[in-house]
């Protein structure tokens, strides 16, 4: 993973943006708790069915007020 530079948007559907400039072919991004960040943070890489059980558990907390 690199530090972040800027990236463009082209558009955004369904909650889901598309990039049109800033990332390469399979670069990993940070789609949750960025906010979080710091230099020397850890993070943890969620792929396959943990990936999607992190998914069902963030839209389940959005959902409950």
């Amino acid at each position: 993973m690199r530090g972040g530079g800027p990236v463009a948007v082209g558009q955004i559907s369904d909650g889901q943006a598309l990039i049109d400039k800033g990332l390469t072919a399979n670069e990993t991004v940070i789609v949750d708790g960025q906010y979080k960040l710091q230099p020397g943070t850890h993070v943890r890489v969620l792929t396959g069915r943990a990936a999607e059980e992190a998914d069902l558990q963030s839209a389940v907390q959005k959902a409950i007020p």
